[in-house]
């Protein structure tokens, strides 16, 4: 019986993690909301309703409200990420970003977190269109400014001729982004869209092949959402309106690109409810930035696995807590009591395996239970007392009977 309850029990656990785990596949990231937060909220509660608690960077004021994305209704273990936390997931990894400005802005957050706080502030177009990277211990950052989706093409394949293999010095993570600037150069006719589509293809097939050749992780940015009253030209408010941009991303979806990669940041979930900070109806200030990054280094701790990096043992990185119950198995362990109770065995039915070697004394729990009862002293004692008070009322019961059978007689 016990065997029997321990199996079924094993069995139902094993499949409410499986569940669990295809449950928290790693495009659940995505499914957080901004938040706003009060540096007067008591930490316990940070950490309890929103998984962590230095929200507030050293450059943020904590005099007002501010707004961060969270995920205060995940099960799933995403938090967000502190820059000991970041470096420990990305110790001795190379991460390289190609793409357009707004990949260029995500590799300035994770710069930030890492530790620079002045990446991403002011600078001239000679540095924003142009190559950049940045070493934080052991690891490396990259970005490759690619605007067009050919250039992002022409940089892939740029990089990886000439490594055989990711483990000989290639990128662990590649992140690329783009459609915006395709919009906006490219000419509207039926020939350029031909050729558009041929190219949106080819970028398909080498993401795919950065995945199973290389073994890099790769994640596709989709452009965020354009802020197309804030844009600050006729030309671009015609040619990158948020409709136009919108039928670009459909198009880079349904040619591949989006399967191809191994997580998809969704720049339209984490800007919806901040297109009003659009400043020019394409950039966001920094802290909408730092929302996708946070978005991609969780979804690269379940991509990775928790054994990608053993050297990454943080609180924050287990679930939440009311993730840890289970009712299986919890009711598993009310049937191991009362499998004890009831047949006087403490030891989960390991106890009456003595039977079958000693067939000729009776070993089991129960018996041996009573058995030990029976021969205490005390009990001893008191089924003693027990016997002569019998023998006692008996006696009794024999003398009053004797008397009341001469008694009938004398009368």
């Amino acid at each position: 019986a016990t065997l029997s309850i321990y199996l079924l029990g094993y069995a139902l656990y094993q499949a409410v993690s499986t569940s669990s785990m295809h449950s928290c596949n790693p495009n659940h990231a995505n499914k957080g909301r901004w938040i706003p937060l009060s540096a007067c909220l008591a930490r316990t509660k940070l950490d309890r309703n929103f998984n962590k608690m230095n929200y507030f960077g050293p450059t943020q004021s904590t005099l007002n409200t501010t707004e961060q994305w969270a995920w205060p209704e995940n099960t799933c273990g995403f938090h967000y990420h502190s820059k000991t936390e970041l470096q420990l997931k990305l110790q001795e990894k190379r991460i390289v970003l190609i793409g357009d400005s707004s990949v260029r802005n995500l590799y300035h957050s994770l710069c930030r977190f890492a530790g620079d706080l002045t990446a991403g502030g002011y600078e001239g177009t000679s540095t924003s269109h142009s190559d950049a990277s940045a070493l934080f211990g052991s690891t490396s950052l990259e970005f490759k400014w690619a605007p067009l989706s050919v250039d992002i093409i022409t940089k892939i394949k740029g990089m990886t001729v000439s490594l055989p293999t990711a483990s000989e010095g290639g990128p662990d993570v590649i992140i690329a982004g783009g459609g915006v600037w395709d919009k906006l150069h490219l000419e509207n006719t039926d020939e350029v869209r031909s050729s558009q589509e041929v190219t949106i293809k080819t970028l398909a097939s080498e993401l795919k092949s950065l995945r199973k050749k290389f073994g890099v992780s790769v994640v596709w940015f989709v452009p965020p959402i354009i802020n197309t009253v804030a844009l600050n030209s006729d030309e671009k408010r015609a040619q990158i309106s948020e409709g136009n941009v919108d039928e670009m991303r459909r198009m880079y979806a349904e040619l591949g690109v989006l399967q191809s990669a191994s997580f998809v940041l969704d720049g339209p979930k984490f800007t919806q409810d901040r297109v009003l900070d659009s400043f020019d109806g394409v950039h966001y200030p920094n802290h909408v930035y730092d929302a996708g990054s946070q978005i991609v280094l969780n979804a690269l701790g379940h991509l990775w696995g928790v054994d990608a990096n053993k050297s990454f043992i943080a609180r924050s990185y287990l679930p939440a807590t009311r993730s840890l119950i289970n009712p299986y198995l919890g009711m598993m362990m009310l049937c191991f009591v009362l499998i004890g109770l009831f047949y006087f065995d403490g030891y989960f039915g390991v106890g009456y395996l003595a039977q079958f070697f000693v067939k000729k004394v009776s070993l089991s729990p129960s018996e041996l239970y009573k058995d030990a009862f029976d021969h205490h002293p005390a009990i001893a004692q008191d089924q003693i007392s027990k016997e002569e008070y019998t023998e006692v009322q008996e006696h009794e019961s024999i003398g009053l009977t004797g008397r009341s059978s001469s008694s009938l007689r004398r009368r």
